[in-house]
């Protein structure tokens, strides 16, 4: 199987999952990694969350805008920590929940190389293509010691797309 034959499968299956018009086992486990890799993350706001007050999953789900049925999963799955299992109503700490946010937040996070550029629709760090490559100042002053902000910006070496980065 060829490199074009993949991607082709990827990109089709790519497409009937994220419009839900076949069944996830139609496509290839290949197309379904994929599919799992790509799905939209998200970054929590930690800062609603009061570190000295007790929730409920119903109320954490409100605050963080996210399904009743997500905050069971983070329960059950990823480790956030209750006051007291099989107990009603499951009852949360706040201080708890920051650190579990947090932790979530950080896990999302990619490092870049000092030549790396941040592809949004490949989403992963790639390199530009070399002569594409310009860096523009922006005209902005940032942080204490007033160091003049430039754009680094090209056009993607997989996907084609244009990239930025500010520096």
């Amino acid at each position: 199987m060829t490199l074009k034959n993949i991607s082709k499968e990827v990109s089709e299956c790519h497409i009937k999952l994220r419009f839900r018009r076949i069944p996830n086992s139609l496509c290839g486990s290949l197309a379904l990694s994929y599919f799992k890799k790509f799905s939209m993350t998200r970054k929590y706001k930690y800062n609603l969350v009061r570190s000295r007050r007790s929730y409920i999953p119903a109320e954490i789900a409100r605050l963080l805008g996210v399904s009743v049925r997500t905050v069971f999963r983070w329960i059950k799955k990823e480790g956030l920590q209750v006051m007291e299992k099989n107990k009603n109503p499951l009852l949360i700490m706040g201080d708890e929940l920051r650190q579990f946010i947090k932790k979530m937040n950080k896990k999302n996070k990619v490092k870049l190389k000092s030549d790396e550029i941040y592809c949004l629709k490949c989403r992963q760090p790639v390199k530009g293509i070399n002569e594409t490559i310009t860096i523009k100042e922006t005209g902005k002053v940032i942080g204490k010691k007033e160091r003049k902000q430039d754009c680094k910006s090209g056009i993607c070496e997989i996907c084609g797309s244009k990239i930025y980065r500010l520096l």
